[in-house]
């Protein structure tokens, strides 16, 4: 349970970091309200760096969870 809340706390430290540097880009003065292409488009470019490195480390997770076979889950069962 440790690993997936420290990968989504690392994740959201990034989504929020890229947000708010591409709104201080996208500002066309310090304090100026965004408009809402403005947000979306700062908000895709945080997805897209979230995206960038989540998915290599997913890969990664997923093809662990393979290699260890799952009949192990489902004894429990």
């Amino acid at each position: 349970m440790g690993a997936p809340l420290a990968t989504v706390a690392a994740l959201n430290v990034v989504l929020y970091t890229v947000r708010g540097q591409m709104e201080a880009l996208l500002r066309s003065e310090p304090g100026a309200p965004l408009t809402v292409n403005q947000q979306v488009v700062a908000g895709a470019g945080a997805g897209v760096a979230v995206a960038i490195l989540a998915t290599p480390t997913e890969l990664v997770k997923c093809r662990l969870q393979v290699q260890r076979g799952v009949s192990s889950t489902w004894k429990h069962f």
